[in-house]
């Protein structure tokens, strides 16, 4: 996983702390850490959080992956040292004008794009989970989240985890990401017989474990 359990599962505190059966540190933290230093401005200490756990720890750790598993180098222009170091000298007002994203960007780029492309919305290449946990793999999802052997040892919570189900089929919120987190956690220690190396810090004390499954 590369990271705490905490910061992975994408959820509220309080409910991170029903689905371990115990209070957790603060999944934030990294990124406050990241973000500290009191001669950086507001917006600096955003992009400085971004940078050092969104960008390092998820964005560029995925792709980097992805890219390897096919023999290929992957590299992205905007992060380009010197582009970078140059940017970051620019004021934060003229960086992010009217708190537009990518303001400063849409205006270098106005000149050779026409307007359709430079207010054309951010769109991903998202998975369709949401419908896999409703529909065609409804049935996938209950066998690998509700394996009871996914809780014998006391990390995970069944009864928190059959409530995010609920939640999420009945339409109230969309929950996919904490699921989909979840079923890939199950899948790995179902293959390998083990939790990952940064899951095992989380492991309750032997006293607790069990309790709740």
């Amino acid at each position: 996983l590369g990271r705490p359990l905490a910061y992975t599962m994408d959820l509220p505190r309080g409910e991170l702390a029903s689905l371990l059966g115990r209070e957790v540190s603060d999944p934030l933290a990294e990124a406050r850490a990241w973000a500290s230093g009191e001669r950086l401005g507001s917006l600096d200490r955003t992009l400085r959080a971004y940078e050092g756990c969104f960008l390092e720890s998820d964005i560029l750790f995925k792709i980097d992956r992805a890219g390897m598993s096919h023999g290929l180098e992957i590299r992205s222009p905007f992060l380009d040292h010197e582009l970078v170091e140059c940017v970051a000298r620019v004021p934060g007002k003229i960086r992010l004008p009217m708190l537009l994203r990518k303001g400063l960007m849409r205006q270098v780029l106005c000149r050779d794009l026409p307007d359709w492309i430079l207010q054309r919305p951010k769109q991903g290449f998202s998975l369709p989970i949401v419908r896999w946990i409703n529909g065609e793999m409804r049935a996938w999802f209950d066998d690998v989240l509700l394996d009871p052997s996914g809780y014998s040892d006391g990390l995970l919570q069944r009864r928190a985890v059959e409530g995010l189900l609920a939640r999420h089929r009945s339409g109230r919120e969309n929950l996919r990401k904490p699921i989909w987190n979840l079923a890939t956690l199950m899948l790995w220690k179902s293959h390998w017989g083990r939790w990952p190396n940064p899951v095992v810090s989380e492991l309750p004390c032997p006293e607790v474990v069990g309790h709740g499954a």
